[in-house]
């Protein structure tokens, strides 16, 4: 993580601060995500209008945006220009395979029933599998490529399903 200069910053809500080692920290209400006790996904959402600039946004409640989210976001440079780099380029990968699978569907289609056209259904399928396998938890950015391939998946899947015998 480029350094922020923010390794002091850990903001908090309600009247309780520890300000020195003998206090009781469990009384504080950190605003910070932990990812071992809260999920990310309850406080930020993912805003991908184009996958050259995918950026984290805090959920709102109501009207106002989750604080927890805001803070995370500012506080650990969630939306730094080279961590959104990386991310695009992760996500202009899989944009390419969800447009292959959406082409390959499109060319099967036309086919008449043979051999080379239940091999492409078989393929398809294959496709949507890996598909599925890139936002396993242990994936990089995980969250954000199922943010982006959910949307797709059911239309693929009914695509596929369309073109069964």
């Amino acid at each position: 993580m480029e350094n922020a200069g923010k390794e002091c910053a850990f903001p908090v809500s309600g009247p309780y601060r520890a300000w020195n080692s003998q206090d009781n920290l469990a009384l504080e209400v950190p605003l910070l995500i932990n990812p071992c006790q809260h999920d990310p996904d309850d406080h930020l959402c993912w805003h991908i209008s184009n996958t050259k600039a995918p950026i984290l946004l805090a959920k709102l409640l109501g009207a106002q945006p989750d604080q927890k989210g805001v803070s995370s976001i500012e506080i650990m440079g969630l939306n730094r220009f080279g961590l959104v780099n990386e991310r695009a380029a992760v996500l202009q990968q899989i944009e390419v395979q969800v447009k292959n699978i959406y082409q390959l569907i499109d060319i099967t289609a036309i086919m008449p029933a043979c051999e080379a056209r239940d091999r492409c259904l078989i393929k398809i399928g294959q496709d949507i599998d890996e598909l599925h396998a890139c936002y396993k938890p242990n994936r990089q950015y995980a969250s954000m490529v199922k943010s982006y391939i959910e949307p797709h998946m059911k239309t693929l899947k009914r695509y596929l399903v369309g073109l069964l015998p």
